[in-house]
């Protein structure tokens, strides 16, 4: 994928510069709400803004960019999030569940954390396929199929997943214990690239996707 993943590269970036504020706006919604030093300390409000990333900025930005990159007639902002949050949302409970029932179990939170990094790393074709064909539990076993029979082809995706989790990971342990403004900030900054950098590997894993592993002809809403 060498050759490719640099034109893919190219691709991802033009239409992020062509969708600028689409594509950093669940950066943004981070940076200012998730992050927020009075929302975070407020179980209540945390949750609910949680909750508001699930049903608002993802299922918005993501259903755009596969929009655009299936060359689909442009939707507006509630037919998208109503088209997809639904399987988003699915999609997300179910991927979550083997972290959370590690957390149950008492596990260390070493394995926690590895069991997290290896279902980032499976999932890498997951979400990009649930937003390109408008499914939830089909996309996840196609999404990790993908990956299995293409492992090779998709390294340099692997290795981009892999080494945004593992420094995500290290930030938040040296951000543990830290109460002040600067921790604060920088851990909100790094959390905002980390979201920035996804949403670059969304794109790039759904113009593979598009070009050359699912047929989407006929994915395009109405």
């Amino acid at each position: 994928m060498k050759n490719d993943f640099m034109i893919y590269t190219s691709r991802a970036i033009t239409l992020i510069r062509k969708n600028i504020f689409t594509c950093i706006l669940p950066a943004i919604f981070y940076a200012l709400f998730i992050h927020n030093p009075y929302i975070a300390s407020n179980q209540g409000l945390f949750f609910l803004m949680s909750i508001i990333l699930i049903f608002f900025p993802y299922p918005y930005v993501y259903g755009k960019i596969a929009e655009i990159i299936s060359n689909c007639r442009k939707s507006s902002c509630i037919i998208l999030v109503k088209t997809h949050w639904a399987n988003y949302l699915i999609a997300s409970l179910i991927l979550s569940t083997p972290a959370l029932l590690l957390g149950l179990t008492g596990e260390s939170s070493f394995i926690e954390e590895a069991g997290s990094f290896v279902i980032d790393i499976a999932t890498l074709y997951v979400f990009p396929l649930v937003f390109l064909q408008k499914t939830s539990i089909s996309s996840i076993l196609l999404g990790i199929k993908c990956l299995i029979g293409n492992f090779s082809y998709s390294l340099p995706l692997i290795i981009i997943k892999g080494m945004q989790s593992i420094i995500l990971s290290m930030v938040q342990r040296m951000m543990e214990g830290q109460k002040s403004l600067m921790a604060d900030v920088f851990s909100s900054v790094a959390g905002a690239a980390s979201i920035m950098v996804s949403v670059y590997i969304f794109i790039v894993a759904a113009m593979v996707l598009k070009d050359h592993l699912v047929n989407l002809d006929d994915e395009c809403t109405g």
